[in-house]
């Protein structure tokens, strides 16, 4: 799986230019807050509980869907 993510052609690398620290309950999920900021990524997708705060957050704006929400946008 790890491979496709890797080699798919609309795959790139993103660096996180600045630390937002904003999960608070786990910071080491901070990485892909960042990523997603830097990115301009159009949502983060995840059921962690940790990132239940940004659906809060009037800015940086970062929207969160699940797992659930993602697939059944296909």
């Amino acid at each position: 799986m790890l491979n496709v993510l890797a080699f798919a052609p609309n795959t790139y690398r993103q660096e996180a230019y600045y630390k937002w620290q904003l999960v608070t309950e786990d910071p080491d999920d901070n990485k892909f807050v960042g990523v997603a900021v830097a990115a301009g990524a159009d949502f983060l997708v995840s059921n962690d509980r940790h990132f239940q705060l940004l659906h809060e957050l009037p800015f940086p704006r970062v929207p969160l869907v699940s797992f659930q929400e993602f697939l059944a946008s296909f």
